[in-house]
């Protein structure tokens, strides 16, 4: 992830080991709900948590 930090695809504030473990835990809760991701979650994941990581984010 510090790559894509990098190349200008994360924001650079994006502390990239938080975002790892946000995505890594969310992984595992859908495992732990569900038996196995569901149809789309990895795609709903992105949607929800990409707004939020780049580097074009409107600031508040």
């Amino acid at each position: 992830m510090d790559v894509d930090v990098q190349v200008g695809v994360l924001d650079p504030s994006v502390d990239t080991d938080t975002l790892a473990g946000l995505l890594v835990d969310a992984y595992l809760a859908e495992i732990l709900r569900f038996g196995a991701p569901r149809d789309g979650w990895t795609d709903h994941a992105i949607d929800l948590l990409a707004p939020a990581v780049s580097p074009h984010r409107d600031a508040h």
